[in-house]
Parts: C-alpha cells; structure tokens; sequence
C-alpha cells in the first residue's frame, strides 16, 4: 500500500476536529496508532505532504531515491553494488521498503559517527566548526 496525502485537498476544519480528537483520546486506538495518526496530522496542519506506505511496499528507483533524498541514479549504483538488495521486474530494478529502511538507518548511523570523530577531531585541535 502506498498512499499520498496532499494537505492542500485536506479541509483544514476537518484536520483540526481530528487533532482534536485524538489529542483528547475520544478515539480508542492503541497508543502506537495514535502516536502515528498524531504525526500525520501535524505535517498536515504543518503544510507538509504525507506518504504513508506499509512494510511490504515495493518501491521503483526512483521512489527509492525519493526516500533516501539522492538521484536515481545513486540508488541504481548502490543496488548494482549490492548495498541494497533488490530483485528485478522485467528490466526494472525493485526494491524492498524494509531493505531501503534497512540501508537508510545504517546510511544515518555511520553518517553519525562521522561526524562525532570530526566534531572530535576539531574539539583536539582547537578548530571551530
């Protein structure tokens, strides 16, 4: 399931009476559930689209791409590197949202450490960042 929600076709009133509700717990939802409806609901109100997609989703290069926030053409050069798994449709590449979250956490945590050593390297010789 891969679903798109444009905030400029959500009535804004419609918006605010469910941010309503679930702030005041009419709604009885697990609160997993309403965690996750609440984040939708402020990007929302926030202006901001919202995709929602569930764990099984198979996603083109492009969306991959989208996701990660890089060019097509990066994702194809990590999937033929085999940073991310993939399986072909046709001549088309697919992947796995679960791999590209997979990747993406992995991508992000070694991105924070890098960091760290640098903010530390920079700490050691007294450089400002």
């Amino acid at each position: 399931m891969l679903s798109t929600i444009n905030p400029s076709a959500l009535d804004a009133e419609a918006a605010e009476q469910v941010a309503a509700q679930l702030d005041a717990g009419v709604l009885e939802l697990p609160a997993s559930l309403r965690k996750a409806l609440q984040g939708i609901v402020a990007e929302l109100r926030a202006g901001n689209e919202v995709t929602v997609m569930s764990s099984s989703a198979v996603l083109t290069t492009a969306e991959a791409a989208e996701l990660l926030n890089v060019s097509r053409p990066h994702v194809v050069k990590l999937v033929d590197g085999g940073s991310i798994p993939h399986h072909m449709a046709g001549s088309h590449r697919r992947l796995a949202l679960a791999d590209l979250l997979a990747y993406k956490t992995q991508r992000d945590a070694a991105s924070r450490v890098a960091l760290a050593e640098i903010q530390q390297l920079a700490d050691d010789t007294g450089m400002d960042l």
